[in-house]
């Protein structure tokens, strides 16, 4: 097993939490009948006093896999009780490092720490920590983006001859914060007892203008499992018609706001109310919360 030692924080390029997931959309030549692939962590245990997280469907196995906080991801093989280094996201730009990932690869390079790529969910800018495997040549992974605090957005990889197949992130939930639009901006909700919070998490660097329709900032829909709508948050309320810009900072700006329960409501849908981009989640809603 890796022998523990301080290490310095590095940004979270692989989150690990209970719940997690990251759906991915197959392209170029996937296998027959391939289509959306869907990973997600789906329990947490414990071995020789440490803490592991079951990956499901990733590389299309299952692995107790844990991050040490200081940028490296292991993962716990039960056979032999030994841990494998997967990656290493401490190291810097043209580094090289000898990787276990399954089915793959020999040995990870990084590429770039601020690399930029026009993906599923938008062009992101300087915003990637990419790493290829120069030991691939026709069957393997030869380059992988990871978005800070979201992790694997976009994979290629070959698969023999001159056939290859890409991953493409269009759906994450990542610590109940749902990531949906693109330029380094994710946008979330979750839902406490008899309320909801709102998360708007500004990763570009700098502070990002945006434009309200009218005196509402947000607005948050509770529907039924049927999807019909059961409660609307703004309805009945009185709000300025004109246009407003506000300069969010980079970090996370949050709102939270009084949500009474309704019954029969299986989802809740949040919303920033934007002229331009549109910054939207949807969860679902567990008895108990929101005041039901």
């Amino acid at each position: 097993m890796a022998a523990a030692a301080a290490v310095a924080q590095a940004p979270d390029y692989f989150p690990l939490a209970v719940g997690n997931v990251w759906v991915y959309r197959m392209g170029g030549t996937p296998r027959p009948g391939e289509t959306d692939v869907t990973v997600e962590v789906t329990r947490r245990g414990e071995f020789n006093g440490v803490d592991y997280y079951e990956l499901s469907e990733f590389r299309r196995g299952r692995y107790w896999v844990r991050a040490d906080g200081g940028g490296r991801v292991w993962r716990y093989d039960e056979q032999n009780g030994e841990e494998r280094l997967w990656y290493d996201f401490s190291r810097g730009r043209g580094e090289q490092y000898e990787t276990a990932l399954p089915t793959c690869c020999g040995r990870a390079q990084v590429a770039d720490t601020r690399a930029s790529r026009k993906v599923a969910l938008g062009e992101f800018e300087r915003a990637f920590y990419r790493l290829t495997y120069p030991g691939v040549f026709q069957v393997g992974i030869t380059e992988e983006n990871f978005l800070p605090y979201v992790g694997l957005v976009y994979r290629e990889e070959n698969t023999g001859g001159p056939s290859f197949r890409t991953q493409d992130l269009v759906y994450a939930r990542i610590s109940g914060v749902t990531v949906l639009n693109a330029s380094g901006v994710g946008f979330g909700v979750a839902l406490g007892n008899g309320y909801a919070r709102l998360f708007l998490n500004n990763n570009t660097g700098a502070p990002l203008r945006v434009v309200f329709a009218s005196g509402q900032t947000y607005e948050l829909v509770l529907r039924d499992g049927a999807g019909k709508e059961v409660y609307r948050w703004g309805e009945g309320k009185g709000f300025t018609q004109a246009l407003r810009g506000v300069d969010l900072a980079p970090g996370e700006t949050s709102w939270v706001v009084e949500m009474r329960g309704v019954a029969g409501a299986e989802t809740l849908t949040a919303e920033l109310v934007t002229v331009g981009p549109k910054f939207t989640a949807t969860i679902p809603v567990r008895k108990g919360a929101g005041g039901n």
